[in-house]
């Protein structure tokens, strides 16, 4: 549970705390936050290059696995 909070606890978007015996997490205060016309193409860009990652390592795992097909002959 604590992997999900703490990126947004480490942005200090939100501060919040963990009540482990009780599963839960005390959210005590967030940040509102907008995005203008510079964020938003920041973030475009940002998944553009991840959606291009995700190409190449997707490519890179069909190659394998052809690789090894061909090595055991099937």
């Amino acid at each position: 549970m604590g992997r999900c909070v703490c990126p947004v606890v480490r942005t200090k978007a939100v501060s919040a705390k963990l009540d482990q015996p009780s599963r839960r997490v005390l959210v005590s205060r967030t940040l509102h936050r907008t995005f203008g016309r510079p964020q938003w193409a920041t973030l475009s860009e940002q998944l553009r290059d991840w959606q291009t990652n995700i190409a190449q390592v997707t490519g890179g795992f069909v190659n394998l696995h052809k690789s090894l097909q061909q090595q055991t002959g099937r």
